[in-house]
């Protein structure tokens, strides 16, 4: 009985507890005009990868490492949203929130549909992951968005407008126009820039601008971007996640520490201070960091109460809010921006601390992401060309794992070992499913027997070679005696003809014989001595395609190189190979665009052609060391020192300036090479270590260059530079990052210039930055840079260049030098978060060693202004190497059961040298995505940077193009929609009428050929009529044959013209006989006859041949005479082979120089050419020479690669010169009126084998004759029209007998 009392006064005390009322807070605030505006932006910030892997992140596993489950940060965000419709939350991680769609039931699919559709809910920047912004190529980062913005568009119909990288270490210019303009961006948010630059940006209002990261497409791709005032979390004790220590706010009355005025005056004084420190009243809180919202009622109850009781208190106006939203509030205000131009690289967070090892670090990982990145590109294209198939295999697989690979403690290689592991071995499998694919595509399209009707099992099963970079390739480590041969398929995934040396490893040893001076020279360091590679010719056979053996060559396998194979393919394999290889067989091949060739390889019995050379080229230690050994089989030779120094870059090449003589160009150029290590700090000064994100160096020490090779091939004009670093040693307690230093005499005077993400090259200085005066604390680390292509440097003479094969770091940190990081191991964590210090080793069973990296650069050193053309070409062929397949076969009978060359495109057609195709790949729905990347920049190069066409009929020849749709980068929107809805953001100090980007797009067929120039006009008494004659002048033999010159190409010289005529069908010819009979089109005989050699009974016969072929084909008899090149002119060509065959005129070029110029004074280049005495005046002809040879005038050439400046019409883009072409039309004019009688000249306009593009001609002498005759009233003084020597010989004559005096 006792008890009862007590349970009744627990009951009471509950009751007293519930007293208080019920508060419910208004959350409706939208934007106040006049008043500071927090938008409180909900966000978590998941890495996919970093301490843990993606899948323990997702699930929440592994939790000793770190609290995180993604699933219940997505499981959390539902029910909070749905429990206040005001409420907003922004996701980016694309691979972690599909996993959770997968797993929702299609009821929660629905609510979650409709959350985004409603805004509540915004999926943001929208990638599969938070991409890296220095290590990642740019077409990694593409297509990791491509990927996300494509499920995003067909799940929920929604484009995501923001780009949300808040987390990578410093931010690329490519990241600004390419990932976000160009894919359909309003702005792009970011957490990390220099804290020095920080600083600056707060004093004068700049964290917020335009960003113009591209000078080719200029304010086209430009976008507002916004840095964090101080990174990506909440303001201050603002953390609301369970147990976090940032108080509540306690606003219940009847509880201790009331706390409302408190908070709300703390709240108001962070916006106060934001407010300082940023443009218009708009500021925006990012309300989470790392895996928060696990829980996310705890934050919203928080963020509730802070906008009920913030608009209470009115000094300022908080709301929920998205990066959306901020964003067109702060366009909405009409302010002026500052702009900016370059990059966020380097960043430093603090003193002494630049993020700029990770440049470099875990560089296995950035190689391996780099050669699965181009594996991909070929894969897909097989894999159109097979078809996809949705089941497996495809390379989906593949392009999941280099999406999370991209993310930025992935390639950046800053995650923990066990997490980079896990990328790799991702990697690993989706590359052996798409190798399957690649294997079956390059069967199907081999064998011959289902070409046609597609296949679904291939017979042939081709192998492919992974761990090639350390010499192990099965497939072709194979016994070839006993009639049996290696076939390999080498497929080219560029749009361009490629010819390059191929090496695999092999086995083979038949009798040794030497060789010098053949494909390739190699340069071996092996205790800092060079040793020339020798090379062997041995009974191997390698014939091509069509049968025919060409030449190859072995070269042995060092012993080094050995060391690695089998140390590596144990641990990669778990299993040692029972063949050892001894050498490298090496052979040049030549594979077309969009294809493969097939090289037959066999034991050869025949010794007859294989005589060994007289000269045995073996260089040992001794004997060199005080000797120079040079290297270089064709014109670029490299000279080392005894001691293994090079010292010197010699290439003379020949180019050629016309069609007879050849000048040479030499580059000779002083270049040391070395290797060293910087030290790496432990710290113990500052507790500032070097580590995986930061480059901290404690002094520099030399190394041996022990392990390289370098190669000189023939026909190249490059060195490669194979480099083996490691294992590093660590036994002296110091970490090292090693780097290789390249030292030459160009005087570059602290410039240089380093790519961004691959793609432009930007202008570094170093120890300077354009943004803010730069305080040095770290002179090498401070200007180190991210390289994904290569870097430059350049004088008033002459650019050095070196292109790399995978994601480092460099710099020029001594005039003259460019240096590159290659490997790194360090034993200090530098306390970014990652935990561990970054000492990679790798076990094979008990024997543990230091990472070994195997990797390439290049070298080449080109004059002023030539450099880019390497750069681009050879930096595309590096990141897209040719693909080999192999499979073996008794016999030699394979070329004739298979098809042993294929190319996808038109036969006759590559892609223009300056475009690239980035991505073919058929999608799920049947569609085709097609990317091409102009290569070059504005302004980059002087024959390249220009507008470029691409035939798509010829790239896809065996398909039907039923529709073309131009759309964002990301392919999840049309492009003419993408630009509907872009923002165009005000430029502090701009105008507002910057030059419009040249920019490519589809051309319309049917427009192509619709001239929007006035070509109509007539002559014009009292004007000087000039008139323009299109020819082409065809010799009918001269450096060629007359069957070698034959091409099609012009109808003004019978001998050719009857040819293409035959060739003709009847529709064609119909379409002549038009040309012909309008006037349009006049021809003549069978070739322009010499006058000095043949008879005159010669001459008429084939005078006669021509005209009687014209007259029958086309009712026409030739007026005019047309002798413009033969070398001088007879009187019975005036008469008899003029006036007597019915010519009214004849035209010539070459009289002697002093009779030209004697006529050029008196007005006598026209007369009348009167014949024999005995005919007297009935013979006399109207004849005119040329003032000066049958060529255009000078600048007005316009043959495809001409010189001459064309005439640039539209006003929108650079270099518009309309009147200055107009001008210099009217001058050559007048100067030419001067030497002429009457008030008409003639402009041959056309050269030797002209026209054979004749748009370019007639493009440009359309725009001449509307501009000129628009500008008449103005000039006063010339009138263009198109005309033939026909009209111009009348125009010329008057309307009676001649008057002119006459010549006998």
């Amino acid at each position: 009985m006792e008890v009862v009392p007590a349970c009744f006064l627990i009951v009471l005390v509950s009751l007293l507890c519930v007293e208080s009322k019920y508060i419910k807070y208004n959350t409706s605030s939208g934007i106040v005009p006049g008043k500071i505006n927090v938008h409180l932006v909900a966000h978590t910030h998941d890495d996919v990868g970093w301490l843990k892997t993606v899948d323990q992140y997702y699930v929440g596993s592994n939790n000793s490492i770190q609290g995180a489950c993604v699933q219940n940060v997505l499981d959390s965000i539902v029910p909070a949203l749905l429990a206040d419709k005001n409420r907003k939350f922004i996701y980016a991680e694309q691979a972690f929130f599909q996993r959770w769609w997968r797993d929702q039931s299609e009821e929660v699919q629905n609510v979650v549909k409709q959350l985004v559709s409603s805004g509540q809910l915004e999926l943001i920047n929208g990638g599969m992951c938070m991409h890296d912004e220095a290590a990642p190529h740019y077409i990694d980062m593409i297509d990791q968005t491509t990927q996300g913005h494509r499920f995003i568009k067909e799940e929920f119909n929604v484009t995501p407008r923001i780009g949300w990288q808040i987390d990578p270490f410093g931010h690329s210019a490519v990241q600004a126009y390419l990932l976000g303009a160009e894919v359909g961006f309003d702005s792009f948010f970011f957490g990390r820039i220099d804290y020095q630059d920080r600083a600056k940006r707060k004093g004068d209002k700049s964290l917020e601008v335009v960003w113009r990261g591209s000078k080719s497409l200029g304010s086209s791709a430009q976008i507002f971007a916004g840095a964090f005032p101080q990174n990506y979390e909440p303001p201050s004790n603002l953390y609301f996640e369970v147990n976090d220590d940032s108080p509540i706010l306690q606003d219940n009355l009847d509880l201790f520490d009331y706390n409302v005025a408190e908070r709300v005056n703390e709240f108001v004084s962070a916006a106060m201070d934001q407010a300082n420190i940023t443009r218009t009243n708009h500021v925006m809180w990012t309300m989470g960091t790392d895996f928060k919202y696990q829980y996310a009622h705890t934050w919203y109850k928080q963020m509730d109460k802070f906008i009920h009781y913030v608009n209470q208190d009115g000094r300022v106006n908080a709301l929920y809010s998205t990066p959306s939203i901020y964003t067109d509030s702060k366009y909405a205000t009409n302010e002026s921006w500052l702009l900016k131009t370059d990059d966020f690289f380097p960043y430093a967070d603090i003193v002494n601390a630049y993020w700029t090892g990770f440049f470099t670090s875990r560089p296995a990982l950035k190689g391996y992401v780099r050669t699965m990145s181009a594996y991909y590109l070929a894969a897909r294209q097989l894999e159109f060309f097979k078809g996809r198939s949705k089941a497996k295999p495809n390379t989906d697989s593949l392009a999941d794992a280099l999406a999370l690979a991209q993310h930025h403690d992935a390639v950046s290689g800053t995650s923990k070992q066990h997490v980079a592991n896990d990328y790799a071995k991702r990697l690993a499998i989706g590359y052996t499913e798409a190798e399957e694919v690649v294997g079956a595509s390059l069967s199907c399209i081999a064998d011959q027997s289902t070409s046609k009707g597609g296949c679904m099992s291939p017979a042939n099963k081709f192998q492919q070679c992974p761990l090639l970079n350390i010499s192990y390739c099965p497939p072709s480590e194979v016994d070839l005696s006993g009639g049996k041969s290696l076939v390999v398929v080498i497929y080219n995934s560029l749009g361009w003809k490629r010819e390059d040396i191929i090496r695999i490893p092999t086995p083979m040893l038949l009798g040794e014989r030497w060789l010098t001076n053949f494909e390739i020279s190699e340069c071996s360091m092996t205790s800092s001595l060079p040793k020339l590679m020798q090379v062997i010719n041995e009974k191997v056979s390698v014939k091509d395609a069509g049968g025919k053996e060409i030449e190859s060559q072995l070269l042995p396998l060092l012993n080094a190189s050995l060391g690695v194979r089998n140390y590596y393919s144990k641990a990669y394999l778990g299993m040692a190979s029972n063949v050892i290889p001894k050498y490298w067989l090496a052979f040049s091949a030549s594979v077309p665009p969009l294809g493969f060739n097939t090289y037959i390889i066999s034991s050869s019995s025949s010794t007859a052609n294989r005589a060994a050379s007289t000269s045995r080229q073996v260089y040992d230690t001794k004997a060199i060391q005080n000797d120079k050994v040079r290297i270089g089989p064709g014109n670029l030779k490299l000279i080392y020192s005894g001691k293994g120094k090079l010292t010197q870059y010699i290439n003379s090449r020949s180019s050629f300036t016309s069609k007879l003589f050849e000048s040479k160009l030499k580059v000779k150029a002083s270049v040391e090479q070395s290797y060293s290590y910087y030290a790496g700090d432990d710290g113990s000064k500052d507790e500032q270590a070097s580590g995986a994100y930061i480059f901290r160096p404690n002094g520099t020490y030399s190394v041996n260059s022990e392990g390289q090779i370098t190669r000189v091939y023939k026909g190249k004009e490059h060195a490669e530079v194979e480099f083996t670093v490691g294992p590093i040693p660590i036994d002296d307690g110091i970490g090292k990052e090693v780097v290789t230093k390249i030292s030459t005499m160009v005087k570059n005077n602290k410039k240089f210039y380093t790519d961004s993400s691959g793609r432009d090259f930007i202008e570094r200085i170093r120890d300077y930055r354009k943004d803010w005066e730069l305080q040095v604390n770290q002179p090498i680390a401070g200007n180190y840079y991210p390289i994904n292509l290569g870097l430059y440097m350049q004088d008033n003479s002459s650019e050095f260049s070196i292109l790399v094969d995978r994601s480092v770091g460099g710099s020029s940190i001594v005039d003259g030098q460019l240096e590159l990081m290659l490997h790194r191991r360090l034993l200090f964590d530098d306390g970014r978060g990652v935990g561990e210090a970054l000492n990679e080793t790798v076990c094979v069973l008990e024997d543990c060693r230091g990472l070994t990296i195997v990797g390439k650069y290049f070298l080449r050193i080109d004059p002023l202004g030539e450099g880019a053309k390497w750069r681009r070409s050879y930096g595309q062929e590096i990141y897209s190497p040719l693909l080999l397949a192999f499979t073996d076969q008794n016999g030699d009978g394979w070329t004739n059961s298979h098809v042993a060359t294929f190319s996808a495109m038109d036969l006759s057609y590559a892609l223009p040298d300056n475009v690239a195709i980035i991505t073919l790949q058929e999608l799920d729905d049947g569609k085709v995505l097609l990317r091409l990347a102009h290569l070059y920049e504005v302004g980059e190069d002087k024959d390249l940077s220009v507008m470029a066409s691409v035939e798509l009929k010829k790239v896809f020849p065996n398909k039907k193009i039923n529709k073309i749709i131009e759309t964002s980068l990301s392919a999840n929107q049309e492009r003419v929609e993408m630009e509907k809805k872009r923002l165009v953001w005000k430029v502090e100090g701009s105008s507002g009428e910057e030059a419009k980007a040249v920019r490519g797009g589809p051309v319309d067929p049917t427009a192509q050929n619709q001239s929007t120039w006035n070509t109509t006009s007539k002559i014009v008494p009292g004007k000087l009529n000039v008139h323009l004659v299109p020819h082409t002048h065809d010799d009918v033999g001269w450096l060629k044959a007359v069957d070698q010159y034959y091409v099609g190409s012009n109808n003004s010289i019978q001998a050719f013209f009857k040819r293409w005529w035959r060739d003709q069908g009847e529709k064609t010819q119909a379409i002549v006989r038009e040309l012909v009979n309008s006037g349009q089109l006049e021809n003549g005989v069978m070739c322009m006859h010499d006058e000095a050699s043949p008879h005159y009974i010669d001459m008429i016969d084939q005078t006669t041949l021509g005209h009687l072929f014209v007259k029958k084909e086309f009712n026409v008899t030739p007026g005019i005479g047309w002798q413009i090149d033969p070398f001088g002119h007879s009187e019975v060509q005036a008469y008899l082979l003029g006036a007597e065959v019915g010519f009214d005129s004849l035209f010539f070029s070459r009289i002697d120089y002093q009779d030209r110029a004697k006529r050029k004074n008196d007005q006598s280049l026209e007369f009348i050419w009167q014949g024999p005495k005995s005919l007297a005046s009935s013979a006399q002809i109207f004849s005119g020479a040329f003032p000066e040879n049958y060529a255009p005038l000078k600048n007005f050439d316009y043959e495809v690669n001409s010189d001459s400046p064309i005439g640039q019409d539209d006003i929108d883009l650079f270099d518009y010169n309309v009147s200055d072409r107009v001008n210099e039309f009217v001058s050559a004019a007048l100067s030419q009126a001067n030497v002429t009688r009457t008030n008409h000249i003639m402009w041959t306009m056309g050269e030797d084998f002209k026209y054979q593009y004749a748009h370019t001609w007639f493009l440009q002498m359309d725009k001449l004759i509307h501009y000129v005759n628009q500008a008449e009233e103005v000039v006063g003084a010339s009138l263009a029209r198109m005309a033939e020597p026909r009209i111009a010989s009348d125009s010329m004559k008057p309307m009676t007998k001649f008057q002119q005096a006459s010549k006998e």
